[in-house]
């Protein structure tokens, strides 16, 4: 469901939380009740949902993931950082994480470490991503940008 454009928000939560009262064991419901809270920008409420879902399913990663970007934009850094570095020990070759880490540990002053990772993000790059694509994620990061004169 995320990425996708939700006409009437409202109508799919009541429905949501309709099917969640049915199987409140299931996480992937309250995942997306959590994605509608995030897209509405209701921040407090999507963590909370995010959290709940990853009480019912702690290896939820995609919960994880979106969970780390809501505490990013509310300045929980190293919380943020906590949850991608976890999502990276499950997924070790997926190079956005990197990245993500990377544009965190900038926030916690970590440049050196964040160097690391976007580094470690580029050498991934270089073996699963065709070269035009590589470019995208430079364009973001200039190691230069930070070196002390």
């Amino acid at each position: 469901m995320t990425g996708l454009e939700v006409k009437d928000p409202e109508r799919l939560y009541h429905r949501l939380k309709f099917i969640r009262a049915k199987r409140p064991e299931d996480p992937k419901n309250t995942f997306q009740i959590a994605n509608i809270y995030y897209s509405q920008r209701m921040e407090d409420e999507a963590i909370k949902e995010y959290r709940r879902c990853l009480k019912l399913d702690p290896n939820f990663l995609p919960a994880k993931w979106f969970l780390s970007h809501v505490l990013y934009s509310k300045g929980y850094y190293d919380e943020a950082f906590r949850l991608v570095r976890e999502i990276i020990d499950r997924k070790p070759e997926a190079a956005e994480l990197f990245y993500w880490a990377g544009e965190v540990l900038l926030k916690l002053d970590e440049i050196e470490t964040a160097k690391e990772y976007f580094a470690r993000c580029d050498e991934l790059l270089a073996i699963q991503v065709p070269r035009k694509t590589q470019m995208h994620y430079k364009m973001k990061f200039n190691p230069s940008d930070f070196e002390i004169r």
